[in-house]
């Protein structure tokens, strides 16, 4: 399926304004439904981001020892284009962590919104890629989440998402 247009002048105009703005804006527009539940909390205070979502689909892992391990992480991490920014279903344990946000920034990812923990939390601070997440959680997804899909619709902090 080709991906609708995707000009990043729109994103780079929506980095711009402020949120609770934007928040009142949608609620006048009938889209009443649009801003994520308050367990979601940037990493940093003053981190922000916005672009264009690329949806992750998470599962409880059903193998501690997958014969293909992180293939459904990298697979989505590959996906991302420049202006992208990775929103993840909920989830009980890490699904983020300073090895993916390398390769996120490396192609051009504005940042992540997990419905969970992530970890490595000083290392991707000092990166300065914007997380949004539930909280922290030292373990390693491996045996733990599975990602079952990306780009399509996603619950994320009780906001339906599509990419």
């Amino acid at each position: 399926m080709p991906l609708p247009n995707r000009p990043i002048e729109w994103a780079d105009r929506l980095a711009k304004l402020y949120t609770p703005v934007v928040a009142d804006v949608l609620d006048k527009l009938g889209f009443r439904n649009q801003s994520m539940n308050p367990r979601v909390r940037p990493l940093w205070p003053e981190a922000n981001t916005a672009g264009f979502a690329l949806t992750v689909q998470t599962a409880p892992a059903r193998e501690q020892s997958p014969a293909q391990p992180y293939a459904g992480e990298l697979a989505a991490v590959d996906s991302l284009r420049r202006g992208d920014v990775l929103v993840v279903s909920e989830s009980a344990c890490s699904f983020w962590g300073e090895l993916l946000s390398t390769a996120a920034t490396y192609r051009g990812c504005r940042g992540v919104v997990l419905d969970g923990p992530t970890r490595d939390s000083l290392a991707i601070r000092g990166m300065g890629f914007p997380v949004f997440h539930v909280g922290f959680h030292p373990a390693d997804s491996l045996g733990r989440l599975d990602v079952v899909a990306h780009n399509v619709p996603i619950s994320c902090a009780d906001v339906l998402v599509s990419f």
